[in-house]
């Protein structure tokens, strides 16, 4: 849970220092999103809870920065065929883990 926010952060206040530097081009930070960030799901209490944080703090950095000329956008790119992904299986907690894995997004599209 706590790398979640700290990456997110750091990157968010790496692209904000950018800005002191003179730059033509606009930047960006994307953090990586999920439906999880405004779902409850049993058995996910940490990472639904991270990714409440970092949906927050991209909504919130990019109010902040976005007239220095940064964007701080969210990809929620859905389930991603992960080894995380194939934990939730195992764990038949949720309605997740009851999806094939054809439903999953390849890792490589996300990159």
């Amino acid at each position: 849970m706590k790398i979640d926010i700290i990456i997110s952060t750091t990157c968010c206040r790496s692209t904000s220092l950018s800005a002191l530097m003179p730059r033509p081009t606009l930047r960006k930070t994307i953090n990586i999103s999920s439906g999880a960030a405004t779902s409850a799901w049993e058995g996910w209490s940490h990472y639904c809870a991270t990714k409440a944080g970092v949906l927050s703090l991209t909504r919130v950095a990019d109010k902040e920065y976005r007239d220095q000329g940064i964007r701080v956008i969210g990809l929620s790119p859905g389930t991603v065929a992960t080894h995380m992904q194939e934990q939730i299986r195992a764990s038949n907690i949720n309605p997740i883990s009851q999806l094939d894995w054809s439903a999953h997004i390849p890792a490589d599209w996300v990159a």
